[in-house]
């Protein structure tokens, strides 16, 4: 189980490589962006306040794994 009552099948992580030179942000070639989309299968928002407490909690999580390393973020959600 993790933290939050879930399985930890839940939890699936694919990385994709990107050639440098090949990801562009606004028109400009950048390799310093990680891009995360997340798929909410297990839970569902009920209102705007626990989804936004539900990514500010993303969003510190991953400050300390890609922020400290000089790269940029953007985390995409969609639910099912």
């Amino acid at each position: 189980m993790s933290s939050i009552s879930l399985p930890a099948f839940y939890v699936v992580v694919l990385f994709l490589p990107v050639e440098q030179g090949s990801l562009f942000l606004g028109g400009k070639s950048t390799d310093k962006f990680v891009r995360i989309v997340l798929q909410h299968l297990a839970r569902h928002f009920l209102d705007r306040k626990s989804k936004r407490a539900c990514f500010d909690m993303y969003e510190r999580a991953l400050a300390s794994f890609i922020k400290t390393k000089g790269s940029d973020w953007e985390v995409s959600p969609s639910q099912s």
